[in-house]
């Protein structure tokens, strides 16, 4: 339920709330009607449409979303938030902006910017297939999807003109046609960002290998794109491009790698692919992420947790790990 005009408000809430997570009673404030902050809207249940409708409605930046959880008495004439975990995906700037709001707790937070490593042990031909699957899957509006690629020198022109020549061959369009591969971006914003991106990547000297610009069809898409050897000052090798954009440089030594790999604040999910033992246990000790998958993009699965490390996360998604912050555990002792 959306109500625009700000200074009314229709809402169910709650009349209390249990303690949070960390077993401290949960001092979250009563909020009546003339008290509640100046917020544009107020939706009340905070399932998938909810959810969806006040992520279009707070994207520009312009409006405040409140969004409550459905449930309790009808007819409340007060808001009672809700606030005992928050669970949210989306960029640092919006998660420590709840995180700082007054009475707010951010228990769940996930910011993406994944990483690859290719060694020079990897199958190149297998390894470029798998990229292409995992990169462009819609069009790389995953949180897990792979942007930054570092691949050894001595495979790595051979694994980018592979890696090229398959997603080129991607056959773009509408997301209901049985042939197309790559769907179209969330909304017109996206392309924009897709456009900054490029250009920025074009003012430092970038030449795309492939893509590097929309198609000629209307619509929200955006080309299979991908650059190689840009300087480490461009946009893409800093920021997550949310969007069907890979960026390849080269290393000589592990240590090298490493380093450029966990340079960024950022720690969501890695990959590297190796045959090598010894290589693939010293990635795991030095990679800093939430999530690695060693010769495998697969690392998502109901049954285990998900998340981050660093600015990319607090808390965890599935498994068990996951369930547990919506919980409270209590000690009864009953003489």
């Amino acid at each position: 339920m959306v109500n625009p005009d700000r200074h009314t408000f229709t809402c169910a809430g709650r009349s209390e709330w249990p303690p949070c997570r960390n077993h401290r009673e949960a001092q979250f404030p009563t909020l009546k009607t003339p008290d509640l902050p100046n917020f544009d809207y107020v939706i009340v249940g905070a399932g998938s449409a909810g959810c969806v409708l006040a992520n279009r409605l707070s994207a520009d930046g312009r409006h405040r979303v409140l969004l409550v959880e459905a449930g309790g008495a009808d007819n409340y004439p007060w808001i009672h938030i809700p606030v005992g975990y928050l669970y949210c995906i989306g960029n640092p700037r919006t998660d420590w902006r709840y995180a700082t709001e007054p009475e707010q707790e951010l228990a769940g937070r996930t910011i993406p910017l994944p990483r690859g490593l290719g060694l020079d042990d990897a199958d190149v031909d297998a390894v470029a297939g798998l990229a292409v699957k995992a990169k462009y899957r819609n069009a790389g509006q995953i949180c897990f999807s792979p942007s930054r690629f570092w691949i050894h020198d001595r495979v790595f022109d051979a694994f980018v003109r592979r890696f090229g020549q398959l997603a080129d061959a991607l056959h773009v369009g509408h997301g209901l046609d049985p042939n197309v591969e790559m769907g179209p971006l969330a909304h017109d914003k996206r392309v924009g960002a897709m456009h900054k991106l490029c250009e920025d990547a074009s003012r430092r000297g970038g030449k795309p290998l492939i893509g590097g610009a929309a198609p000629d069809r209307p619509g929200c898409f955006w080309r299979p794109t991908a650059y190689a050897d840009l300087p480490r000052e461009a946009a893409l090798l800093n920021v997550e491009p949310f969007g069907p954009i890979a960026t390849f440089n080269r290393f000589t030594s592990l240590d090298e790698a490493m380093q450029e790999a966990n340079r960024l604040p950022y720690g969501l999910s890695a990959f590297a692919f190796t045959r090598s033992r010894a290589q693939a246990r010293a990635l795991v000790d030095a990679t800093e992420c939430g999530t690695l998958g060693i010769n495998t993009f697969q690392i998502v699965l109901p049954e285990i947790p998900f998340g981050g490390v660093r600015d990319s996360g607090l808390g965890r998604e599935g498994g068990a790990e996951g369930m547990e912050p919506y919980l409270v555990t209590r000690f009864t002792h009953w003489a």
